[in-house]
């Protein structure tokens, strides 16, 4: 499956088929044991019973901080809510595991469909970028997914709620409070 991800999608990964077909079986059973099994580490896949696998993503502590790598879908999968259940999948299983710790990711933002899933999942423009490699002109930008804070923790708002001053200025109404409908047997 990591071979038809480099095949499929080039610019998505930081090498290239001709390097890693020729890595031997055993370092890709190790890849997976260590994915399956470190407390660190958790590598997700997406497959039919008995077929092939279809899609992954790895999270993994990566020189002190946590990283999501290698994610990838096949493109018959693509734009049918498949790669945000699989990388909601990862999410939760980080969000247990590793609790109140940041997330990062590296992407090439020509990748606009998968730029705009990891946004929608929180993730965010660190504002770093460094060159691909193996492509001249292209890079990837690191996005960030910081901790939420706890709802008695927080002060203010909330990030999604629209920030209305107490007493809101001369002329001007706040929004009225929306009431829950109720249904009647």
């Amino acid at each position: 499956m990591r071979l038809r991800g480099l095949a499929t999608d080039p610019l998505a990964f930081g090498s290239v088929v001709a390097e890693e077909s020729q890595r031997p079986p055993e370092f890709w059973q190790e890849r997976v044991q260590r994915g399956a099994s470190a407390p660190d580490s958790s590598l997700w896949v997406l497959g039919r019973p008995y077929g092939p696998f279809l899609g992954t993503v790895t999270v993994s502590r990566v020189e002190g901080r946590f990283q999501v790598f290698g994610m990838w879908l096949d493109p018959a999968l693509r734009g049918r809510g498949w790669g945000s259940r699989l990388l909601d999948t990862a999410l939760r299983w980080f969000d247990r595991a590793a609790p109140g710790t940041p997330l990062t990711l590296e992407v090439n933002p020509r990748q606009g469909p998968a730029m705009a899933l990891y946004r929608r999942r929180g993730f965010r423009p660190t504002g770093e970028t460094r060159p691909l490699g193996h492509t001249a002109g292209e890079f990837v930008v690191e996005l960030v997914r910081r901790p939420k804070t706890s709802g008695n923790a927080r002060r203010g708002p909330s990030a999604t709620s629209r920030a209305w001053p107490s007493h809101p200025p001369q002329g001007s109404r706040a929004p009225a409070p929306r009431r829950r409908p109720r249904y009647r047997p």
